[in-house]
């Protein structure tokens, strides 16, 4: 497997990507990989994934970024504005340096969020889209289990905090209201519900499993429980598990072709 960092650069954007693939010239099929909040590029959902499928098409590669101001990016204030621009270029360079047949997603949380923020604003552009945990809840996700109490109460009272591990991240009150003002909740995904399948833990600390499943329901979207999973999939063979049911949901458009 081939493992490959390229940046992607459009009007007042840079955008550090890390491209999976078996055969560089031979790529026709493309999953963009989203990470969640305070993650990168290098997840371990993206590498698992990749080995899973480049161990049995060689036309297909895996492309993760970082969004913005998460892993290597130079961006120094977090919006959705931006966080679209960037999901727009990715596509738009996947479209024009691969002419790929299909473009699938995987997505997890923050980056599910995004996924599905997404394809309610645009046509949608992925053949499936297969989403871990995503962060349907966001805004309240934030203000409840992710951020400390105290961080909690100074964005209340108008103030920035910093969160994240090795890249720190500055959340402002108006990121929070942008997040309280793009609830997808109460967004329709019927029309595009049977490309998409939701899978979440039973442990999950962050976003609760009820959240998910409620969303699916309304939506008519596919479902997959998973047992014993905590948020980040820590848990022994959850991971695994998942990717496995994104396998077999990208199946019925993966099996036309050809296996090593």
């Amino acid at each position: 497997m081939i493992e490959k960092y390229f940046e992607i650069n459009d009007v007042g954007i840079n955008i550090k990507c890390k491209l999976y693939c078996n055969d560089i010239d031979n790529i026709n099929n493309v999953v963009i990989s989203c990470h969640g909040f305070c993650g990168d590029k290098e997840n371990g959902a993206s590498e698992n994934l990749a080995e899973k499928i480049l161990s049995e098409h060689d036309d297909f590669a895996v492309i993760s970024f970082d969004w913005p101001c998460h892993g290597d990016d130079v961006c120094q204030n977090l919006d959705l504005s931006t966080c679209n621009d960037y999901l727009v270029s990715v596509i738009e360079y996947i479209k024009k340096e691969f002419d790929a047949t299909n473009i699938y997603s995987q997505a997890t949380s923050f980056g599910g969020y995004l996924v599905l923020k997404y394809v309610s604003e645009h046509q949608n552009p992925f053949k499936k889209i297969a989403l871990r945990c995503p962060a349907i809840n966001i805004c309240d996700a934030m203000l409840t289990t992710v951020l400390p109490s105290e961080q909690v109460e100074a964005l209340n009272n108008g103030e920035s905090i910093i969160t994240g591990f090795d890249r720190k991240i500055v959340v402002t009150p108006e990121f929070i209201d942008e997040l309280r003002n793009n609830d997808i909740r109460k967004r329709d995904y019927q029309e595009v519900a049977d490309s998409i399948i939701i899978m979440h833990g039973t442990c999950d600390e962050l976003i609760p499993y009820e959240c998910d499943k409620e969303f699916c329901d309304s939506n008519s979207i596919k479902f997959v429980t998973i047992e014993g999973a905590d948020h980040r999939f820590k848990n022994p063979g959850t991971l695994e598990e998942c990717i496995s049911y994104i396998i077999d949901f990208y199946g019925e458009s993966l099996e036309k072709y050809n296996s090593k």
